[in-house]
This record gives structure tokens, sequence and C-alpha cells, in this order.
């Protein structure tokens, strides 16, 4: 685990379903995991998450699940949360108790979950009250090889009308939120410079904002 920004950590690991590296964050105010997905290695993250102390783990979609059993058996009793748009996912049988949150809402101080739902409606942005302040992105905006990008077509039901509704997702967040970092569950931190960032991506041809393969 890194500090990134104050009050928020950050590690990647290796997603052995997809074949990508993945991030997790923790935001330390909150005490707060989010899509949490463990290293091959975890103990040095579980003993600093021992220390620091875990009270919560926030989904920014209902997908990312992820490790969040596994960092239950060293954390029993603490509540997953996950957009209430997302929580036909976790039906009576399934095992993995969810507590639902609304958009608008303070999941954890400091920590509040914004709509963005443009590819589906539990895709959260979780704006974090740090320096700059920072919106932390589920699905609907990545960072591979330091770019900004859509996920490529073939992951999108509708792809010209999805991304519009991206782009006009990302404009109400630029509106709604202060923040001059971006995180992501898929990508590398952005620290410093993120919202002129954005603006640039927005203003790329439309052609040129997605992936060609994921």
């Amino acid at each position: 685990m890194n500090e990134i920004l104050p009050g928020v950590f950050h590690w990647s690991a290796f997603h052995p379903n997809i074949r990508q590296l993945v991030h997790s964050h923790y935001w330390a105010p909150g005490k707060t995991v989010t899509d949490p997905l463990l290293p091959e290695d975890a103990d040095a993250v579980l003993e600093e998450l021992r220390e620091r102390g875990v009270d919560q783990i926030v989904l920014s979609n209902r997908h990312h699940w992820r490790d969040s059993s596994r960092l239950r058996e060293s954390f029993p009793d603490v509540p997953v949360l996950t957009s209430d748009k997302g929580l036909y996912e976790f039906t009576d049988d399934d095992d993995r108790d969810v507590e639902p949150f609304g958009y608008g809402s303070l999941v954890a101080t400091g920590m509040r979950a914004l709509e963005y739902g443009a590819i589906c409606e539990d895709d959260a942005a979780l704006w974090i009250d740090t320096e700059g302040g920072a919106l932390l992105f589920a699905d609907g905006l990545l960072r591979l090889d330091g770019e900004l990008a859509f996920v490529p077509d073939f992951l999108l039901g509708d792809p010209e009308p999805d991304k519009k509704n991206l782009r006009d997702g990302l404009r109400r967040l630029m509106d709604e939120a202060e923040f001059d970092n971006l995180l992501f569950a898929h990508g590398d931190p952005l620290i410093g410079g993120g919202r002129q960032a954005l603006e640039a991506f927005l203003a790329k041809p439309a052609d040129q904002q997605s992936l060609t393969e994921f």
C-alpha cells in the first residue's frame, strides 16, 4: 500500500479472470476499503489494514466484490456497501451479504457516492475529500497506459448511445464535484491535473475515446 494522497492509499493486484491488473484503495479517515483485490502475497497489505482499521468495504459497482469475502475473514462483521441500484446481483441464496447506499449519500467520512451509471445503473463515482479532491471510477472510465478511455464497444450494450451517456455523465460529475485527482478500479491513479485531463479527454473526437481491446 502506498499513500498517493493525504489519507488515500493504493495497491494493485492481478485479476485472474480478466487477466489484468486491477486497483484497490483505502481511505484512512473513513477506514474504508474500495473494490478490494488482495495481491498474491497479501500479508503486508493485511497487516497495514489491521494497524489502520477497517470499518467497511465499499464497492464502486456490483461486479467488484473481488476479495471482499477474504478480507472479511480478517475483519469479521465489516459491512460491504454497494449501490441500491445493483442489489439484484445479491440474492437470498447468495452468501455475499451487502448493505445498500443511495447516490448523494456519505458512504464514509469524507466519501460520497455520486451517480454516474452510464454503463449500468450501479456504476458509481466516489468523491473523496482529500487534498484537491478525488473521483474514483468503477468501470465507466479507465486509465490504461497513461491514457483515459472508455471500455471497448463490444462491452457496451448499445455503443453509440452508451458512449453519449458516458460523456454526459462525466460532464455532470465535473459540475457536481471539485477534484484534481482521478482514481480508478481499472488503471493507475492520476494525481494532479485530473480535471484538465478529463476536459482534454472530452474534447477528443468520439471515435478516439474508446479502447479497441481490453
